[in-house]
């Protein structure tokens, strides 16, 4: 009774007061630097409340290695990007309004990292793959034969890409190609002359 105290928590509206049911900080005032200007808040579940996934993730976050630097130091430089380590830092731990924008300089270097990792990720997936060996399959002339009984003829760009499509199966390695196009483009008939040959060369039953 009496004593002075610093409180920091939500604030929330009961009738016509404001309230704050559950403090995150009720210090003595010699200890109101243990309050922080900017706190980061973490999804809750039953048994684990923010607090706690907070101070998993400073623990954590001390613990993160200095890595060595895997951008180019040109580009990181020229685009004004802190290191890995200083990025995941700011975004736990901000210290300003600046460090909360979508456009951080941290937030732009997590998000490269990752866009990064998963390119890496799926040009070694590709290699192991072309490394495994494949059927080759050449083209036929009963393909040939369907592309003439068609109702129309092929456009330019669907020849040039079933011609690609052919270099593919022929390589002797397993083809790993996306083919995008609009409704309409092209897509499927495209598709339906590789399969052709594929069916041709016994490897569809």
């Amino acid at each position: 009774m009496g004593a002075q105290r610093w409180v920091s928590g939500r604030i929330e509206r009961y009738g016509l007061t404001l309230q704050m049911s559950h403090p995150d900080y009720m210090v003595p005032p010699g200890k109101v630097g243990d309050i922080p200007d900017i706190e980061t808040v973490y999804p809750a579940t039953a048994g684990l409340p923010a607090r706690t996934v907070r101070k998993f993730v400073q623990e954590s976050l001390s613990k993160a290695p200095d890595l060595p630097e895997w951008l180019d130091p040109a580009w990181k430089a020229r685009e004004g990007l802190p290191s890995w380590k200083e990025a995941l830092t700011r975004l736990h731990a901000p210290q300003s309004e600046t460090d909360l924008a979508n456009q951080t300089p941290s937030a732009r270097r997590l998000a490269y990292d990752e866009l990064l990792a998963h390119q890496l990720a799926m040009a070694q997936r590709k290699l192991i793959q072309r490394r495994a060996a494949a059927a080759v399959i050449p083209p036929s002339a009963q393909t040939d034969r369907i592309e003439s009984a068609l109702p129309f003829r092929l456009t330019g760009a669907q020849i040039r890409v079933l011609s690609e499509l052919r270099g593919d199966l022929q390589s002797g390695e397993r083809m790993s190609r996306l083919l995008q196009g609009d409704v309409g483009s092209g897509k499927t008939v495209v598709a339906m002359l590789a399969m052709a040959d594929v069916a041709r060369a016994g490897a569809v039953s």
